[in-house]
C-alpha cells in the first residue's frame, strides 16, 4: 500500500522532498499562501523500524525549518502513518504531531478524533486508495466531499510497558527476595549473594559478580534513591534510542562501572564491598546527556542545563559521602557518553526541492 500512496500523491501534483531516513517519504504541495507537507511513514514493522516518537518529531521540526529556509512562511505539516493498527500510530506520534492513519491490515483510512479533517485534497486521494483496495467503485452521483471516512475516538492514555520500567521492577523484586532471605544491610549476607568484592574475583575467579552486583542494593534507602532516578529519567533515553539500544546501554555501562571499580580498588589495594544499579544509572545519564546535547540542548522536558546541574550535584554528593563506589559511577558515566555517541543517530535531512 505504501508504494501506491506515493504514486498517487505524485500523480495528484505533490512534489517529492528527498530525505535520507528509512521508512519515511516527504511530499509537498505549494500554494501562494500555504505549503502543505505530508510525511508518509511506513510503520508496518515497528520492531524493525528505526523510528520512534522523538526521531519523528525531530524529523518534522527539521522539515518545517527547511521549508521556512526556502521562503515558505506558512507550512502546514501532517504525518500519515501506514501501519496495521491506529493505536501504534497514536503511540508513535505521542500527542505532539498531527496525523492520519492508513490501516494496512483492515484497509481503512482513519482520521483520529481531534486530528485535522482537511489537508489540501490528500484526504480524498487516500480514501480513493482505500476504496480501490476494497474493490469499491465510486458512484458518479457522489459529491467531492462525500467520500467515506472512518473516525475513532482517542482511547484514554495508558501506562505503557517499557524496558526501563522492567529494569526498575527487576531491581525491586530482587531486593524484596533478598530481604525475605536475610538482611540486605549485612555485608556478609550481601557478599554471599553476589555483591562486588575484587578479592573474590581475583582469587576465586567469581566473574559473575561483575554482573550480579548491578542488581542488588544495600537497604531500602539505597534502592529507593537509585530507582527514583531511573524511573524518572530512563524512559527519556529509551524513547530516544529505542528499547534494544537501551538494554545495551544499561547492561554495558553497569558492567563498565563494575570493571572500572575493580581496577581502581585493585590498584589502591583497598577492600570494598559494593553493589547497586548506580553504575548503570550513571551510564544512562551519560548517554542521555549526549542525546540532549546533540538535540541542541533539549529533549522532551529535559534540557542540558538541568541535566548537567543534576549530574554535578550527584557527583558532588557522591564524592562527599562515605560508603559510595564513585569509581563505578565515573566508569558508568563515561561508558554511557561513549555508547550514546555510538548508538544514537539523530535524523539528518539532506533534502532537495
Amino acid at each position: 500500500m505504501i508504494e501506491v500512496v506515493k504514486n498517487k500523491l505524485l500523480t495528484a501534483g505533490y512534489n517529492r522532498i528527498g530525505v535520507n531516513y528509512p521508512g519515511v517519504a516527504l511530499f509537498c504541495k505549494i500554494y501562494p499562501e500555504t505549503c502543505y507537507v505530508l510525511n508518509v511513514v511506513d510503520y508496518n514493522n515497528p520492531e524493525e523500524s528505526q523510528l520512534n516518537s522523538e526521531v519523528l518529531f525531530s524529523l518534522n521540526q527539521s522539515t518545517k525549518a527547511f521549508m521556512n529556509s526556502k521562503g515558505f512562511e506558512n507550512v502546514e505539516m501532517l504525518t500519515l502513518v501506514v501501519t496495521y493498527s491506529e493505536y501504534l500510530a497514536e503511540d508513535l506520534t505521542d500527542g505532539r504531531m498531527e496525523y492520519w492513519v492508513l490501516d494496512s491490515y483492515h484497509n481503512l483510512f482513519i482520521m483520529p478524533y481531534g486530528q485535522p479533517q482537511h489537508f489540501d485534497k490528500s484526504g480524498e486521494i487516500l480514501q480513493r486508495i482505500v476504496d480501490e483496495q476494497n474493490g469499491i467503485v465510486p458512484m458518479e452521483q457522489k459529491t467531492p466531499n462525500s467520500s467515506r471516512r472512518v473516525e475513532v475516538r482517542r482511547r484514554p492514555k495508558r501506562v505503557l510497558f517499557t524496558i526501563n520500567n522492567l529494569f526498575v521492577a527487576i531491581n525491586v523484586v530482587i531486593f524484596l527476595w533478598l530481604e525475605s532471605q536475610g538482611d540486605t544491610t549485612n555485608s556478609y549476607f550481601m557478599l554471599e549473594h553476589g555483591a562486588f568484592f575484587w578479592p573474590s574475583i581475583k582469587i576465586h575467579g567469581e566473574m559473575y559478580r561483575f554482573f550480579t552486583c548491578i542488581f542488588i542494593h544495600f537497604g531500602f534507602e539505597h534502592l529507593f534513591s537509585n530507582m527514583i532516578v531511573l524511573f524518572l529519567l530512563g524512559d527519556n533515553l529509551e524513547r530516544a534510542i529505542g528499547w534494544v539500544k537501551y538494554i545495551i546501554v544499561y547492561l554495558a555501562t553497569g558492567l563498565a562501572g563494575s570493571i572500572v571499580s575493580c581496577i581502581y580498588y585493585l590498584i589502591i589495594d583497598e577492600y570494598v564491598l559494593s553493589g547497586g544499579a548506580s553504575g548503570a544509572i550513571y551510564g544512562v545519564l551519560g548517554a542521555l546527556l549526549y542525546v540532549v546535547w546533540t538535540n541542541q540542548g533539549k529533549l522532551e522536558d529535559l534540557n542540558s542545563f538541568k541535566l548537567i546541574l543534576f549530574l554535578c550535584f550527584s557527583f558532588y554528593n557522591g564524592f562527599n559521602s562515605t560508603g559510595v563506589d564513585n569509581a563505578a559511577h565515573v566508569g558508568g558515566f563515561f561508558a554511557g557518553l561513549i555508547l550514546g555517541k555510538l548508538l544514537y543517530r539523530k535524523p539528518e535531512l539532506t533534502m532537495e526541492y
